[in-house]
């Protein structure tokens, strides 16, 4: 069986070590060590279940645990998550803040600068005939104002939303959707985050 490396956090000390994927606290595709700046970059690999707030949150729990050194996580290319809104709301509370904190560490992780953002709705009612449209709005200036270039759009009613949300669910319809249109190949340089 192939081994991996991983990184695991024993307090304030890290440890590299290598390990059967099962057992992988961490599974990464790569990792740079440059002592001159006292840099650490882990490149987290695509099979890992970490979620970004977690990736992220790890990231800030090493830097907490380490801070003589820098440690940059960087995650694995995949989906960014919805942005989720409450029902009848467009007010981007802390649970949507922190969804676009991830979404921006990731963004600047990856060396990308361009998003295409969907707003939606349900068809419960409850809200504004606009509420697609302002979702999208509260996400697209929270994100420009991180310097993130944003292509704007809302879609409401989807083409056939009532079966949809029957099979999916109305929450996933009280979101916005946020696209990278601009990825790098994983062996492009990044910028330092």
């Amino acid at each position: 069986m192939p081994m991996n490396s991983t990184v695991v956090s024993t307090g304030t000390a890290m440890e590299f070590r290598k390990s059967r994927p099962s057992e992988s606290a961490l599974p990464l595709l790569d990792s740079h060590v440059d002592a001159a700046k006292r840099r650490i970059e882990l490149v987290v690999s695509p099979s890992a279940r970490a979620s970004l707030a977690t990736l992220h949150q790890m990231e800030a729990t090493l830097n907490d645990g380490t801070p003589d050194w820098r440690v940059v996580i960087i995650p694995p290319p995949r989906p960014l998550p919805p942005v989720l809104f409450t029902r009848g709301s467009a007010d981007l509370g802390v649970s949507q803040t922190g969804t676009l904190e991830d979404l921006a560490w990731a963004m600047r992780h990856w060396g990308s600068n361009g998003v295409l953002i969907e707003g939606r709705a349900s068809s419960d009612g409850d809200g504004p005939v606009n509420l697609a449209q302002a979702r999208a709005d509260a996400v697209r200036g929270w994100l420009e104002q991180q310097g993130i270039m944003v292509t704007l759009g809302a879609s409401y009613p989807l083409p056939d939303q009532q079966r949809r949300e029957d099979a999916e669910g109305v929450d996933a319809f009280r979101s916005v959707f946020v696209h990278v249109t601009d990825a790098q190949p994983l062996d492009a340089p990044r910028h330092d985050p």
